[in-house]
């Protein structure tokens, strides 16, 4: 192989291991509408106690205490509960834009703005899922989110899907975050004696307010508690840095991806630690490799109601934006 030739397999491997195909990134980003959904709708039940001047943290004394700027300060700037409500219905629009790839660049960075903004106005509500919704919604700012399964695919000129993975610093500083995440949530339950133990998920099963009924009924077995145990710092502190192997790179990843996937439904199944774990699901989605879409799931069988039912909705769609275009 000459040097030209061994340059460009080397740019396709880069490309397979910080890449990013667009239809991963389109279930990452219906993923992350339905959550900014959900999480809109589960604080509105306590709005007026939460984010009003007649609740228990009154703008004035979050201002007085910390440092926020004026560009994530909207739900300091409207004390009645109306104009609160307002706000949460905008984001939750925004949200059902997102998810439906609807001018997906603007409206992610103003959910963005809106998310943050919620989550400074009462910090003491908020918990390591926010966290994490928050710095996954940061770089979704930078990810082609719409091209794939979108309206703005639709509402654009119709040219060819990129066959290869989309590659910008963004797509490598994500996988990046993702490794490190994990890597530091092992870490950080590594230097735990509950954790080294093994001990960790069995107390965990006999909580009440974490447990639900599955992790109820494991809490009879300590032997299953243990082995999610130590499973779960392995998932955490090793299984993430598979995702840089150069070998078999996409079969690697999808192996990687169920295997977190099985991991965080397990753990979402037995306890009950807020939408962490749907977060980690979704965020795990963008490194669906390409062969999952391209090799894998066309061999699924799907009923041929449902397959015409789909076809006929995209050619609907299709015709009524090509009807717009000049």
């Amino acid at each position: 192989m000459d040097a030209s030739g061994e340059s460009y397999g080397w740019r396709n491997k880069v490309r397979e291991i910080f890449g990013m195909d667009s239809r991963s990134l389109a279930v990452f980003r219906v993923g992350l509408g339905v959550l900014l959904i959900c999480d809109l709708i589960k604080r509105s039940f306590t709005l007026r106690e939460h984010y009003t001047e007649d609740g228990i943290l009154p703008a004035r004394a979050v201002l007085e205490n910390e440092i926020v700027l004026p560009i994530f300060q909207a739900y300091f700037s409207v004390p009645s509960p109306w104009g609160q409500y307002a706000l949460f219905v905008l984001a939750g629009l925004l949200a059902v834009a997102l998810l439906l790839g609807f001018h997906t660049r603007l409206v992610t960075v103003v959910s963005f703005v809106l998310l943050l903004s919620l989550q400074r106005r009462n910090s003491l509500v908020c918990h390591t899922g926010d966290t994490l919704l928050t710095i996954v919604l940061f770089w979704a700012m930078f990810l082609p989110l719409g091209e794939s399964f979108s309206l703005d695919r639709l509402r654009r000129p119709r040219v060819p899907r990129r066959p290869e993975p989309w590659l910008t610093v963004p797509t490598a500083c994500f996988l990046l975050q993702l490794i490190v995440f994990y890597f530091s949530a092992g870490a950080l339950k590594h230097q735990k004696e509950l954790w080294r133990s093994g001990e960790a998920v069995p107390l965990f099963f006999r909580l009440e307010e974490y447990v639900t009924p599955i992790g109820a009924f494991l809490a009879d077995y300590p032997g299953i508690g243990r082995f999610v145990t130590y499973f779960t710092l392995f998932a955490e502190c090793i299984v993430p840095f598979l995702l840089l192997i150069p070998w078999q790179t996409q079969r690697i990843r999808l192996g990687v991806v169920f295997l977190l996937w099985c991991f965080h439904l397990g753990i979402q199944l037995s306890i009950y630690i807020g939408i962490l774990e749907i977060i980690s699901i979704f965020a795990v989605a963008t490194l669906l490799p390409t062969m999952f879409w391209d090799e894998l799931l066309p061999r699924v069988p799907v009923p041929r109601a449902l397959a015409r039912t789909w076809s006929r909705l995209g050619a609907a769609l299709r015709r009524r934006y090509e009807g717009r275009r000049p």
